[in-house]
């Protein structure tokens, strides 16, 4: 049983200021068996006496009380008050410093979260903000290889001058949470707008934090741009518009790629994608 159980989880109320009141014959803390000890005409409960808990039970003087307790001590089978246990006490008492002990150590531990790699390091603790150095460096590490969840092929065509669109056409791979890969057929149609004239057709790479099909699907903006003179490159980031991955992080992709095209050009575009399963393998 919780040491402050019988309480209400309130040590304050001085009903058991150091945790380790025995169980009365309830179970249910002081103020049941104080219920208890009326139903039997008398007062009882335990009192600290010299560091230990000492049963104490007192008939009350008035007659129906006084008929209560003997008819409770003439039926011994009702005479059940569990006395004090050194050993009960100090496993409750162990118990409850260990439970103490992880709470110091998760708050400790959520200080250094949020202290920061710098906020440690202004405090001169070195060891937190090497531990905090290193946990965002698998942080990083961890977000980037979420980008190989989904990948693919796409074959892009667009102009621009000033305004523009662009149409592109994949065939993607999502790797999904349980370990399979569903292949799929993408389109997307996006309107762009931005500085330079140009215009190219070309085969690019795509990678993205998806882990889901339907993460791909709808609308998302981004920026991206072409640069060539006969031979063209391109590349391009979009992100979606508050859909999250299974671990969730916003979605994001990326594309490079190589084509023909001719002039220069910077876009900020937004558009809609759709997806067809072709299977899951």
């Amino acid at each position: 049983m919780n040491a402050y159980s019988y309480a209400h989880n309130n040590p304050v109320t001085k009903s058991d200021p150091t945790g380790l009141r025995p169980a009365g014959p309830t179970d249910g803390g002081a103020s049941a068996d104080d219920a208890w000890a009326r139903d039997r005409g008398m007062n009882a409960g335990y009192v600290l006496k010299n560091g230990k808990y000492v049963w104490v039970q007192t008939p009350k003087k008035d007659k129906a009380s006084q008929k209560k307790y003997a008819a409770y001590q003439a039926n011994p089978s009702n005479y059940k008050v569990y006395h004090y246990n050194a050993k009960v006490a100090a496993a409750s008492k162990a118990a409850a410093e260990a439970r103490a002990a992880d709470r110091a150590k998760a708050a400790q531990e959520q200080r250094r979260k949020e202290d920061g790699i710098f906020g440690s390091i202004t405090k001169g603790n070195w060891s937190n903000a090497w531990e905090n150095a290193k946990e965002s460096t698998k942080d990083a590490f961890d977000y980037a290889s979420t980008y190989s969840n989904t990948s693919g092929i796409c074959v892009s065509a667009g102009g621009a001058i000033g305004l523009g669109i662009e149409f592109t056409g994949c065939i993607i791979g999502t790797k999904r949470p349980d370990g399979k890969t569903d292949y799929s057929l993408s389109g997307t149609f996006e309107e762009q707008v931005g500085p330079g004239v140009g215009g190219a057709a070309t085969l690019s790479a795509v990678y993205s934090n998806a882990d889901d099909i339907d993460q791909i699907r709808g609308e998302a903006a981004g920026m991206g741009g072409t640069v060539g003179y006969g031979l063209a490159f391109n590349g391009s980031h979009r992100g979606t518009f508050g859909t999250r991955n299974s671990r969730g992080d916003i979605v994001h992709s990326f594309t490079q790629g190589v084509g023909a095209g001719y002039g220069a050009e910077a876009n900020f575009g937004s558009g809609v994608t759709g997806v067809h399963k072709l299977f899951t393998w």
